[in-house]
């Protein structure tokens, strides 16, 4: 199983009613490449298996799975594929054997001899029993309540003997070689392909399948794309054309008037491999079920964006054995030099207005030579609308929540003021007020530090009517609590931290940051809060306003855990998680390890943390309001940093 590959696990346990008994049908995962959204979902369900059993579907359910994706068909398109399977018991195992007249009691009601054909393994409606609900009706029961996304259906038989069938669900018993039978029925229940044998079958609908044709005239059959300069039409049948596409008359149950691609294929000859032809619709319907891009950054077809700004546009792509080819163009042009997943656009190098960017990924693999639908490609495209240079927002607020405990587990803000003059700020430390939000453990009685980058203590209060109350009041920012501290204070450019501790008690506290002064030439360029982050609501809150011009500014926040443990840390968070909020309480963004989404950008910030498992989030805001939120990803508790930077 490839290392991509999640390994079984039980998902779910749903209960059906069959006659005077409930039948527990238990999902589990055999492999997960991608979302169900965007992937092509098989489904093995288990007949003739009794309770005690269960483990050898297990096996046998992963054996199937392996061997078919195995198969060249499948096996170049692997990540396109996830696999489940559903294990209903039955009360007695195997199928019924008409030709001996052994009958059992099973779930599906599967048996051999369908319709006078000994190997014809199949399940209600058939020639012996006509009731729909009896077996199909179970099938697609199960699935609509278990996976409603499936696309496609197996049914595992446990029964040695050699036989199966195809339609709506696939059907295989366990004989070793009834694997073969799988791979073929699939082709017709998955690519539609049609069988390409001569022997008559009365009755059968003359419709053209994607290797099957009565057209003669080469130059107007389907997969005249794959004829060799030479070739005669018909085809002889002969070794000497046994690889070569030509006209090769005998397919579609008919021995005249009908041409299949080649001399030999799985749809002739089980243990032969498919032909070229029927590859190529087996890759073209993977690419209809399954389109080559999964998803993109940014998800919003149109975006505006201002100058000088860098702004990445990401793919997540699923890839076939043969990369997909990608392009990348701006206005109409491609860039020559991006055909990587991920492209940065410096809008330097556009001029203001609208703009177009343009990505196509497209299957390079040669195993696909005619495609009227462009189903092997997918193009996105987005708006931008380039502003020019804009006044830029700035931080007007920062805030931060986190938990007070003993010791080092204090909650510190650090904050850096930039520019060229000095900036006047008040600094609050809110505990008993957050009662009234819901929060029933706030700290009770907080004491607020402020220090220099030389570890100075700067100013110092405990409530914040003891000593700057007038300069507070007139501020507009005074506390509601009496008990909680806030210092005014003009500060020069420089690093700075708040340190919010107990007094002698412990719980939730809040500490902010207010700009008192924007009309000065110089702003919060960094805010970053140190807290511990533990399960619930023990989260790690970093809130911030942007405001003073219409424009936007571009933002980094990152979520800190691993790396402080180099700082003498020893509890650190080894596993952060970062989500960011606007003031409506939307998620816009989201990142868990920082190089899985915008590694780009986020370099290009100069801001990449040293720890892939820590996480950050590039992006232009505007003005308003927001939150950053840290969690942990495997409900672990541990010290964390969050930190906003305003990159300008």
């Amino acid at each position: 199983m490839p290392a991509f590959c999640r390994v079984a696990i039980s998902l779910v346990v749903f209960a059906v009613l069959t006659g005077n008994a409930w039948a527990q049908g238990v999902l589990k995962i055999l492999r997960e490449t991608g979302a169900r959204g965007v992937r092509i979902n098989i489904v093995i369900l288990a007949e003739g298996y009794t309770a005690a059993q269960q483990g050898a579907f297990d096996f046998d359910s992963t054996h199937t799975i392996n061997t078919l994706l195995a198969d060249p068909l499948y096996s170049s398109y692997g990540q396109f594929f996830n696999a489940y399977s559903i294990f209903v018991a039955s009360n007695q195992s195997g199928a019924d054997h008409p030709e001996t007249n052994t009958y059992v009691d099973t779930y599906f009601n599967s048996t051999f001899g369908s319709f006078g054909i000994d190997r014809l393994l199949t399940i209600p409606p058939n020639d012996i029993e006509s009731n729909y609900n009896d077996g199909e009706g179970r099938v697609f029961n199960l699935l609509a309540n278990l996976l409603p996304e499936y696309d496609v259906a197996i049914l595992l038989v446990n029964d040695s003997k050699y036989g199966g069938s195809g339609g709506p669900v696939a059907i295989a018993s366990t004989n070793q070689l009834s694997t073969e039978i799988a791979i073929h029925e699939l082709g017709h229940t998955v690519v539609h392909l049609g069988d390409e044998y001569s022997d008559p079958y009365p009755g059968y609908p003359d419709t053209e399948e994607p290797n099957a044709t009565t057209q003669t005239n080469p130059a107007l059959v389907k997969w005249k794309a794959w004829f060799v300069s030479g070739t005669p039409y018909p085809t002889p049948p002969t070794l000497d054309f046994a690889s070569i596409v030509g006209l090769f008359q005998g397919a579609h149950y008919h021995s005249t008037g009908w041409f299949r691609p080649q001399l030999d294929c799985k749809m002739k000859t089980l243990d032969t491999p498919f032909c070229k032809v029927c590859l190529e619709a087996a890759a073209l319907t993977f690419y209809d079920l399954s389109p080559p891009i999964d998803s993109v950054i940014p998800i919003a077809p149109a975006l505006g964006l201002f100058t000088p700004e860098i702004q990445s546009f990401i793919l997540t792509l699923k890839q076939p054995a043969t990369p997909l080819s990608v392009k990348w163009a701006v206005d109409g042009n491609t860039w020559p030099l991006e055909t990587g997943p991920i492209f940065a656009l410096n809008t330097i190098l556009l001029g203001p207005g609208p703009h177009t960017v343009d990505v196509l990924a497209r299957d390079v693999s040669g195993r696909i030579r005619t495609d009227p639908g462009k189903l092997s490609q997918e193009t996105r495209s987005w708006h931008v609308d380039v502003n020019g240079p804009t006044p830029l927002s700035q931080p007007v607020n920062v805030s931060t929540r986190g938990n007070v405990l003993g010791g080092e587990n204090v909650l510190i803000g650090g904050f850096i003021v930039g520019g060229t003059t000095s900036k006047k700020l008040i600094i609050r430390a809110i505990g008993p007020s957050l009662q009234q939000f819901g929060i029933t453990n706030a700290l009770s009685d907080p004491v607020l530090q402020i220090f220099g980058s030389a570890g100075n203590i700067l100013a110092t209060n405990d409530n914040w009517r003891d000593t700057q109350e007038s300069e507070i009041i007139a501020s507009g920012f005074q506390p509601h609590d009496e008990r909680e501290p806030a210092i005014v204070i003009t500060l020069p450019a420089g690093a700075y931290t708040a340190i919010v501790r107990g007094n002698n008690v412990t719980g939730i506290a809040l500490v902010e940051l207010y700009d008192l002064d924007k009309t000065a030439s110089s702003d919060l360029t960094n805010i970053s809060t140190r807290g511990v982050v533990q399960g619930g609501e023990h989260v790690l809150i970093g809130g911030f306003i942007l405001g003073n011009q219409s424009g936007g500014s571009r933002i980094v926040v990152r979520a800190i855990g691993p790396s402080l443990s180099r700082f003498g840390v020893a509890a650190a968070l080894q596993d952060p998680v970062l989500d960011l909020y606007n003031g409506s309480g939307t998620r816009i963004a989201a990142d868990n390890d920082w190089k899985d989404s915008e590694e780009v950008a986020i370099e290009a910030s100069g801001l990449s943390p040293s720890d892939s498992r820590e996480a950050a989030i590039v992006s232009v805001l505007p003005p308003g309001a927001y939150t950053a939120i840290v969690r942990s990803h495997d409900d672990t508790s541990g010290v964390a940093l969050v930190e906003v930077y305003d990159l300008h």
